[in-house]
């Protein structure tokens, strides 16, 4: 029997039970089990905020309380079987959601790959972000963009998609089973933050090491090896190479020396739209009391979201990867730009809140400064975005500073004089950002900040800073791939992932990679 009722927050579920019982027309006394099919934060009405629960119970007479009934589903890994003996096993490439589940769903099919990330363990590269963020000391190959665990570690861990998919409950079990809490499994609108994040990316490298995967870091793969038209492995930056049935290529969205050996190589890529813009911060307590009308903490809440979007001429217009009571965080990867991103713990009770706030951008936009048209290649976008990166370094001055604006003075195109406190780190400074982007990108985010604050009253008031740039939300191109996983100009190579323009974020990101394991498996596994 499904039925459905509302707590308010901090209420525990026991509350419920009576009310459901009056309102379906059950005796309490013979509620025997129960399982939590959805909870999501309800903020309409004026009232307090509530939260929903949607649970399906067993009814039968008898004693005791009532129980709560999971339903098994086992994490992605759980089924591994010994490793098969194999001549040559395959490789993946990135140890992000793409190249990890890869590599699950490999093991239970008795293939232990070997695993090749560029960058460092989570917890080393943990203390290569700290350095980042509190002296803007990049480490070109493990900071917030590269890793163990990939982009989406340090982020807000949102695990959600559009996707319909049959996999999306094998994900989140497998993230649950590797230490997130067990309620992602029923949230509205999960997530994990960086600080569960790390423990997880450290519990599922011992997994599959257990498991026979030989997993290495500082491995930078630089070209892919062929022989006799097919990918055979890959070339290493000490100039080793590494034979392969097969290559798993799962790389993050920004691995831009390799998207250029690819292109050299001849692997048959296609540009891809993005989306470009900066980080909008607001105070936490601001946007919780415009969302729900009191302070989240006083609420038993974490900080509240917002999902904003508009259409202005032809140009989407959208708030992304929205970081509740979380931090701007420096994401660049290569020396002398800047480049930001949002990140929040498990908790989202820090000081503001920030999102993303990006337009779309095709390849007719892939301009880079100074010239008058695309130039009309695949990696048009990748010099677009890395040029408006360093163009952000030269506004900083250097050191990871980035250039901010308080977003009153973005809309009256004045050139600011200073900036309230944000949550940045190593530093800001007052740049006019409204000069930044080329002009059809300025006017369509003004046009839509001042949509957004009719919608939310002072959305672009004077404590709103805009942080530059926001260029990293998906990979500009797409590595093309047949209907059976394998690249439309190389067999044996399987692009995957966000990286390789088939994802954006760590569920869509997962699931690819799962389907690119099951694409090896039907094609090599033979």
């Amino acid at each position: 029997m499904i039925v459905e009722g509302h707590l308010s927050p901090g209420e525990p579920l026991n509350r419920l039970f009576p009310l459901l019982a009056r309102r379906y027309g059950f005796a309490e006394h013979d509620l025997r089990g129960f399982r939590v099919i959805r909870r999501a934060l309800d903020a309409r009405g004026r009232g307090a905020p509530r939260i929903f629960y949607r649970l399906e119970i067993q009814l039968a007479p008898g004693d005791g309380p009532p129980r709560e009934v999971f339903a098994a589903c086992p994490p992605v890994g759980s089924r591994a079987v010994p490793a098969r003996r194999l001549s040559r096993r395959p490789i993946v490439v990135g140890s992000g959601p793409a190249g990890v589940f890869a590599a699950l769903r490999l093991i239970e099919s008795g293939v232990a790959p070997l695993l090749l990330e560029q960058g460092r363990p989570v917890d080393e590269r943990a203390q290569d972000v700290r350095l980042l963020r509190a002296r803007g000391q990049l480490d070109p190959w493990s900071n917030v963009a590269f890793g163990e665990g990939g982009a989406g570690t340090f982020s807000d861990g949102k695990l959600r998609t559009r996707k319909n998919d049959d996999g999306i409950r094998d994900v989140l079990a497998t993230f649950v089973h590797h230490g997130a809490r067990p309620s992602l499994l029923y949230e509205s609108h999960p997530h994990v933050g960086t600080d569960v994040l790390i423990r997880i990316a450290r519990s599922m490298r011992a997994f599959l090491r257990a498991h026979d995967v030989e997993v290495r870091f500082g491995a930078r793969v630089v070209d892919l090896v062929t022989h006799e038209g097919r990918v055979a492995g890959v070339r290493l930056a000490d100039g080793s190479e590494v034979l392969a049935d097969g290559v798993l290529l799962a790389p993050g969205n920004s691995a831009r020396p390799l998207y250029a050996a690819l292109a050299a190589g001849g692997v048959r890529m296609s540009p891809r739209g993005s989306a470009v813009g900066f980080r909008v911060e607001h105070p936490r307590e601001w946007v919780d009391l415009r969302q729900l009308g009191l302070p989240a903490v006083e609420a038993g809440l974490w900080g509240a979201e917002y999902t904003l979007t508009a259409q202005i001429g032809e140009r989407g217009v959208y708030s992304f990867c929205m970081c509740p009571g979380g931090y701007v965080v420096p994401s660049q990867v290569e020396a002398g730009s800047v480049r930001v991103n949002g990140m929040s713990n498990s908790v989202r009770h820090a000081s503001h809140s920030n999102s993303a706030l990006v337009v779309t951008v095709g390849p007719a936009d892939y301009v880079l400064p100074g010239e008058p048209a695309p130039r009309g290649g695949v990696l048009d976008g990748v010099a677009f975005q890395a040029a408006y990166e360093h163009l952000a370094g030269g506004f900083g001055g250097g050191d990871g500073v980035a250039p901010a604006q308080r977003v009153v003075d973005f809309l009256a195109r004045r050139d600011p004089a200073s900036v309230p406190p944000t949550s940045y780190r190593p530093a800001v400074c007052p740049a006019p950002l409204h000069c930044f982007f080329p002009e059809p990108i300025t006017h369509a985010l003004a046009e839509a900040l001042l949509r957004f604050d009719r919608r939310m009253a002072g959305f672009a008031g004077s404590d709103a800073v805009l942080i530059a740039p926001e260029t990293g939300t998906s990979a500009p191109l797409t590595i093309e791939r047949e209907a059976n996983g394998q690249s439309s100009s190389h067999p044996g190579l399987f692009p995957a992932g966000e990286g390789a323009g088939h994802a954006g974020g760590i569920m869509s990101s997962a699931l690819d990679g799962l389907r690119a394991a099951e694409a090896w498996l039907a094609t090599c596994g033979a």
